[in-house]
């Protein structure tokens, strides 16, 4: 059966019970200097954090795979497709599908350097719709929709400069509701996450 499976990212906090803590260690006179954190510096030609860009604008990201850092062109787009994409499909309870439609959100990837980058995550880019609410791949349509078949692995094919691949996700939501933006927020760019809007 064609259907829509919706499926939610639970984050359990887990909180462990230990022994009484030890009694602290007497001073000592002499010192250590603590370690002076190296800050990273962004390759020449790459986004640095914070960057803002036009969905179907590339940007040359520097992340790290396989032990090194790499540069990766990323393109992302988000287009909603006509309510007849949907047509064949119902929801878990066997229901029809109404007043919603699919949104596909495409990551299109390009290796910009010597760097093998077959370990890149696309796990780092988060999807915030235009009524506030976030998405990730949370949203999964069985079987995938001809156009845009649900992929869940690390792009393998960026181990050589020049090299390529596209993930595409379909995502399920209420007539009226948009993308408004996709975040990268992986390894350099944590704090200050690049913007696709």
């Amino acid at each position: 059966m064609r259907r829509v499976v919706y499926s939610l990212a639970l984050v359990l906090l887990v909180t462990a019970c230990g022994s009484p803590p030890a009694a602290a260690p007497a001073r000592s006179s002499s010192t250590t200097a603590k370690p002076t954190a190296t800050k990273f510096v962004h390759p020449a030609g790459s986004a640095v954090p914070g960057t803002k860009a036009k969905f179907g604008e590339p940007v040359v990201l520097a992340i790290r795979s396989v032990g090194e850092v790499g540069l990766v062109s990323v393109t992302v787009t988000a287009e909603k497709q006509p309510a007849s994409a949907l047509a064949d499909y119902v929801n878990e309870d066997g229901s029809k599908i109404k007043n919603e439609s699919v949104h596909f959100v495409r990551l299109a990837f390009r290796n910009e350097s010597d760097v093998d980058m077959s370990a890149l995550d696309p796990v780092f880019f988060k999807i915030t719709l235009s009524d506030g609410k976030v998405r990730h791949r949370d949203s999964i349509i069985e079987p995938p929709l001809p156009k845009c078949a649900v992929k869940q692995v690390a792009p393998q094919k960026l181990m050589t400069k020049g090299s390529t691949f596209e993930l595409c996700y379909g995502h399920v939501m209420a007539d009226g509701v948009s993308v408004a933006e996709i975040d990268y927020h992986g390894h350099h760019y944590s704090e200050k996450p690049v913007v696709w809007s």
